[in-house]
């Protein structure tokens, strides 16, 4: 389906069935990632293009509509990406190892401190010390691992929970 623009290709919301090559503007993608009605293509460079369905600010661009290719608004350069294929939320690690939400977040699914959704990336507010190694993403909430090096003990896993209880 490409209903709403979500494989990256104006076709006016017509279903591709074939492979189609992308027009990516001479950029190189280092990887992908296909949430429930959009995907993401991260670069080489830090910088992340979204595509398709935008109803609750999952594209990250600023505005609501759905779309075959905006850029997401990052302010750094990112280096992975976190999401899951029924969520209409999507995660951003930056160079800084940061982490940004956008999109729906009616259960708080994004951890940013309110169930309000985000049209723009959002900064998770997880401990300074804490690097997250895996965080995956459902409708209603999200779940990450991360890890905790002390000087004195090595590193120290921890569980967090975001959304809906």
């Amino acid at each position: 389906s490409n209903k709403y623009g979500q494989l990256c290709v104006d076709t006016g919301g017509e279903d591709i069935s074939t492979p189609t090559m992308l027009d990516i503007n001479d950029q190189v993608a280092a990887s992908v990632m296909a949430i429930k009605e959009s995907s993401f293509i991260l670069y080489e460079d830090g910088t992340v293009s979204g595509c398709g369905r935008n109803n609750v600010g999952q594209l990250g661009d600023g505005t609501f509509a759905d779309s075959a290719l905006s850029s997401v608004k990052l302010d750094d350069p990112a280096v992975r990406l976190f999401g899951g294929p029924r969520a209409q939320s999507v995660f951003f690690v930056m160079d800084d190892k940061s982490i940004w939400g956008t999109g729906l977040n009616d259960r708080g699914q994004l951890g940013v401190g309110n169930t309000q959704n985000r049209n723009l990336p959002t900064r998770v507010e997880f401990d300074d010390q804490l690097q997250i190694d895996l965080l995956s993403v459902s409708a209603g909430h999200a779940v990450a691992v991360g890890t905790t090096a002390t000087a004195d003990e090595g590193a120290d896993s921890t569980l967090y929970g975001l959304g809906e209880q």
